[in-house]
Parts: structure tokens; C-alpha cells; sequence
């Protein structure tokens, strides 16, 4: 029963941040093997969930922070969670992505900090066009250049391909760092696209 409110809590929280402190778009069944696996290789990562628990769960621990994963219907906490592709105003509000490369995602996955998305939110796409994939990127990165932030501005971001998938983080210079490092460390094929100052 602690448990059940504690979550109910926690996504309330959650909903409240993104409501709150998230960012507004100025361009008008969950499996993972990570779980059981974290791997240090991509023989582990089988979709976009798996590719950010993969990197979450080798966070060092004096740096976790309360997290949820997921859109409303996928909602996880403390791990990352499925981003519906059909939940297009949460791809763009919540996840930053804009109409036009909206269509290129096949699926897609969050973690995000629960008390304030400024300090930490990551996600991964998988597209529908794997030779898309620097197209989408750069278009991922000029979407959230544009975002009009509430609550404080997410001080850098990143932005990785590694393999099929496009990945990135942003917030809190710190957490993003440690992100970057484990990222690196967790999948050896993993290409800095962009990396910069937001604020």
C-alpha cells in the first residue's frame, strides 16, 4: 500500500514538473533487459528503453537522483520507460522534438528527473529510416535551442547516435557529465553528435 501511494506521488510530481518547469515547444508493456543485463555492450540494447536503463543502471549511486521514465500510459519509475509515438504533444513538449521529425520516430524512450525536467531529462529514438539519423539529430538539437524554458534553463546538453539509435541529455552540468562519461563507457560505438551550453 506504501509502496502504491508512493508511486502515486511520485507521478503527480512528475506531471506537475513537466506542467511547471518543463519546456514550451516555440515551433508550434515495457521490456527491457537491462534489467537483468546491463551489459557492456549493445548485445543488451533491443530498443530505446534498453538503451537508457543500460547507461542508468551504471550511474554511480552517490549520483542517482528520483527519476520516472515513460509518457502517462508507460509511466516507470526509477528506470526508463516507453514514449508512445502517437503522443505527439508529448514528443514535443516534453521530449522537444518538432512536427516535421515528429514522423521519423519509430519508438521512443524518457527518464527524466521527477521534481524539475531542467535538471535532468534523457531519451532515445529509434527511426523509421536509420539513414535519417543525423538529420534528426541536428533537427533535435535546433528544436531544443528554440524551447522557451519555465523554472531555469537546463544548463548543457548532448547529443549521441549509437548504433541505430539517437540519444540525448540534457540539465544540470554535473549529471549531464556523468551521463556522458557512462554513456561512453557503456557502448563503445557511441558518437558525440553535439555537445553545448544551453544557459
Amino acid at each position: 500500500m506504501k509502496k502504491r501511494i508512493l508511486t502515486a506521488l511520485l507521478s503527480i510530481a512528475m506531471v506537475l514538473s513537466f506542467a511547471a518547469c518543463g519546456g514550451k515547444d516555440t515551433n508550434n508493456n515495457n521490456s527491457s533487459n537491462s534489467d537483468k543485463n546491463p551489459g557492456n555492450s549493445q548485445s543488451a540494447t533491443k530498443s530505446t528503453v534498453d538503451v537508457l536503463n543500460n547507461v542508468w543502471n551504471k550511474f554511480p549511486q552517490e549520483e542517482k537522483f528520483f527519476a520516472m521514465g515513460g509518457d502517462n500510459a508507460n509511466m516507470q519509475e526509477d528506470k526508463a520507460g516507453k514514449f508512445s509515438t502517437t503522443d505527439t504533444e508529448g514528443l514535443k513538449h516534453t521530449l522537444h522534438i518538432s512536427d516535421d521529425a515528429i514522423a521519423l520516430v519509430d519508438e521512443a524512450a524518457s527518464l527524466i528527473h521527477s521534481m524539475n525536467a531542467n535538471t535532468f531529462t534523457a531519451a532515445s529514438f529509434s527511426l523509421k529510416d536509420k539513414s535519417k539519423k543525423d538529420d534528426f539529430a541536428n533537427s533535435l538539437k535546433e528544436s531544443i535551442k528554440g524551447t522557451q524554458w519555465m523554472c531555469g534553463f537546463p544548463e548543457t546538453l548532448v547529443i549521441y547516435t549509437v548504433d541505430d539509435y539517437v540519444v540525448y541529455a540534457l540539465g544540470n552540468v554535473d549529471l549531464i557529465k556523468t551521463f556522458k562519461t557512462t554513456l561512453e563507457k557503456t557502448y563503445s560505438d557511441a558518437k558525440l553528435v553535439t555537445e553545448e551550453a544551453l544557459a
